[in-house]
């Protein structure tokens, strides 16, 4: 067997079939094997495999990342949460300045002054008269 292009002759012959003999002993001689049933297979389920934990990757960090969903409705209920308390706080300080215009001197209601100071010195005065009524 001579190959067009390829140098030919008893010492080239002799290399030839001593690389056929050991290519022969390796089970070379069939040819190349192709494995198109894996790449048909193996490859696109690789790609669908990969590309769908991607997607489920992306999804998760959406819903609950550091910037998803469930964090925005824990932001939300907090920013909820600490818009009553500022309203509570808010009203409790109209009430102490009410009550602090109230002990200015201009308008200072010396009766409400004696009735707040025996409400809080738990003290009465002598010629009181006490209503208990049972519950």
């Amino acid at each position: 067997m001579i190959l067009k292009g390829l140098p030919h002759g008893p010492l080239f012959s002799y290399q030839y079939q001593y690389v056929k003999c050991f290519l022969t002993l390796l089970d070379h001689e069939k040819g190349m094997v192709v494995k198109r049933r894996f790449r048909g297979i193996f490859l696109p389920l690789a790609l669908y495999l990969v590309s769908g934990a991607a997607a489920l990757f992306f999804i998760n960090e959406a819903r609950n990342g550091s910037r998803g969903i469930d964090t925005r409705n824990a932001l939300l209920a907090e920013i909820s949460r600490l818009n009553a308390d500022y309203l509570s706080l808010k009203s409790d300080r109209l009430v102490l300045e009410h009550r602090n215009a109230m002990l200015s001197s201009s308008s200072l209601d010396l009766d409400m002054l004696e009735e707040r100071a025996r409400l809080i010195l738990n003290r009465g005065n002598k010629n009181d008269v006490v209503i208990t009524l049972m519950p």
